[in-house]
């Protein structure tokens, strides 16, 4: 993979030049209209798109919608019925497949149901500043959080699989152990992590393939699988314990995440994070011109929150680029 190496100094007010380019895994089930206004707050010729639609039998309105001449994009209608079952885990590594021979530098998963916080130009700013860190959400197991699950234990102690289609889920005790000897983690499925790291999870993968295997029957692997792998690796240093995503688990008598409103506004801007979910645009579509007209429509202004090594004007970043 060739890559570029150029310098920018970094002073108190610096102007940035950065051209790296990202590989977009979008997994969508609903709300066309809402991913195509994604897909162009999101929207890059430079960068690379993969769609999958879990919501077969309305394959017309999302090829109409999600249309982007201009865009290296993919759409695919492969899985449906994916909750709490390996076909998330499987639709971002056929993803990561895809862009394998493309040049990129950060993979970024999305819902159909999030949307950045701040223009994509100062994210990847951001991205470009970090020299190669990684960007996912992890614990080792028990989780405090999964306290009902034995701490997440319970998704792999036994097996799970739906009898037949549309099925709840079914389970029975497992006999085999989590393969190599690995510890589990748990986290959120959103994250950023760079092309290096996305090759050693595809290379690793073929090595082992008894890891899909196993957790192709656990429950909910979307939110293990990833963190597992990279967590148990000799890659673990270079990969921060933040997934750059707001969700909002505190709110009491609604489904969680909370679907977040323009009274939320405010908790976003003081975030940090890259992108949020979710929102619903049935429920509250105010928020999304909200966040564009407050957030997103700072394209020209300095990141001033943004500090770098410590902000120290006499320092450089090394920013890589694929070409």
């Amino acid at each position: 993979m060739d890559r570029t190496l150029f310098y920018v100094p970094l002073t108190k007010n610096p102007i940035w030049v950065v051209n790296i380019r990202i590989a977009y895994c979008l997994t969508v089930h609903t709300r066309p209209e809402q991913v195509g206004r994604l897909l162009d707050r999101i929207g890059d010729a430079d960068d690379h798109y993969y769609v999958d639609v879990f919501n077969k039998g309305m394959e017309d309105k999302w090829r109409q919608v999600l249309d982007r001449p201009a865009y290296d994009m993919e759409t695919v209608f492969k899985y449906s019925n994916g909750w709490g079952s390996f076909k998330l885990v499987q639709a971002t590594l056929d993803a990561m497949e895809h862009f394998r021979d493309k040049p990129y530098d950060y993979f970024i998963n999305l819902s159909g149901q999030c949307y950045p916080l701040r223009p994509i130009e100062q994210i990847k700013q951001r991205l470009a500043a970090e020299n190669g860190k990684s960007f996912v959400e992890y614990e080792p197991f028990p989780r405090p959080r999964w306290s009902d699950e034995k701490g997440g234990y319970r998704r792999l102690e036994r097996i799970y699989f739906r009898p037949f289609r549309h099925a709840n889920m079914w389970s029975v005790p497992r006999i085999r152990k989590i393969p190599l000897g690995m510890r589990p983690y748990g986290g959120s499925q959103w994250f950023c992590l760079h092309k290096d790291h996305v090759e050693f999870v595809l290379s690793f993968l073929e090595e082992h393939p008894e890891v899909v295997s196993f957790y192709k029957r656990s429950l909910i692997p979307d939110e293990m699988f990833f963190q597992t792998i990279l967590m148990n690796s000799e890659v673990r240093d270079e990969i921060v314990n933040d997934n750059k995503r707001f969700t909002d688990w505190s709110k009491k008598c609604t489904p969680l995440p909370a679907t977040l409103l323009s009274e939320d506004v405010p908790r976003l801007e003081r975030s940090g994070k890259f992108f949020a979910r979710k929102f619903d645009t049935m429920m509250d579509a105010k928020v999304l011109d909200i966040l564009d007209s407050r957030l997103l429509s700072r394209r020209d202004a300095d990141d001033e929150d943004f500090h770098p090594g410590g902000g120290d004007g006499g320092r450089r970043v090394i920013i890589r680029t694929v070409s």
